[in-house]
């Protein structure tokens, strides 16, 4: 004869695993300070110029950020000069010119060893027929962490994600192009940490479900939480 099951009913064990999850991830090393300065390019105003038939563009690095090369500008949306593009964000964006011209910032306030992502706004200038194969490459520090060929039709959100080693780093965005007259857009740089974790803990959970349902201890949700760390890592 089977012996009685003297553990607490299965709902009750259910939030004690929830309760468990939720102690775990606040665990997780908070992060604070990972803020871009200005990172839709929008503190600085831009007056007209009278090179443009738009209302104007600046040859100039955008404030909280270091441009090298001479093709740093910061344009005003929808600027027919440089095809007429709008990331639908704010009143600027940035266009880099020429390959081999960056932007640099250094990010701070990271926790090494736990990853985060990293999204932006990117596109190309306008019309493909005279400005074509236009490339840029995100970088940290010196580790290129992502590269693409941005859509010269409209603005596209992409994302990338990376895992620092310390506190900071410099963040690179640069024109990769090929030499000649090439220019990439971009806008709204954001990083935040990495989700992935939660679905982890999750599914590491669900590879112990006994018959379908919530079997697990409350103290198993460790071993959940440990496993995923371990996979994300």
């Amino acid at each position: 004869m089977r012996p009685p099951d003297k553990r607490p009913p299965i709902a009750r064990r259910q939030v004690v695993c929830i309760l468990q999850c939720i102690t775990c991830i606040s665990l997780l090393p908070k992060s604070t300070g990972q803020t871009v300065t200005n990172a839709d390019f929008d503190t600085d105003t831009i007056s007209s110029n009278s090179a443009s038939d738009c209302d104007g563009w600046a040859s100039a690095a955008p404030s909280g950020w270091t441009a090298v090369g001479g093709g740093v500008l910061v344009i005003r949306q929808s600027c027919s000069n440089w095809g007429g593009l709008s990331s639908g964000s704010g009143s600027n964006y940035l266009g880099i010119q020429g390959a081999g011209s960056y932007i640099t910032q250094t990010i701070t306030g990271l926790t090494a060893g736990v990853p985060y992502s990293i999204s932006f706004q990117v596109a190309a200038r306008p019309p493909a027929t005279n400005y074509e194969n236009q490339q840029i490459g995100v970088y940290r520090d010196s580790i290129q962490i992502y590269i693409g060929y941005p859509s010269q039709a409209a603005f596209d959100t992409v994302s990338t994600t990376f895992t620092p080693t310390g506190t900071s780093f410099v963040l690179k965005i640069e024109n990769d192009s090929a030499s000649g007259d090439k220019t990439v857009f971009l806008d709204n740089v954001i990083i935040a940490l990495e989700c992935r974790v939660w679905y982890l803990v999750v599914r590491k959970a669900s590879e112990y479900r006994v018959g379908g349902r919530w079997e697990a201890r409350a103290e198993d949700m460790w071993r959940y939480w440990w496993e995923a760390l371990v996979e994300i890592t």
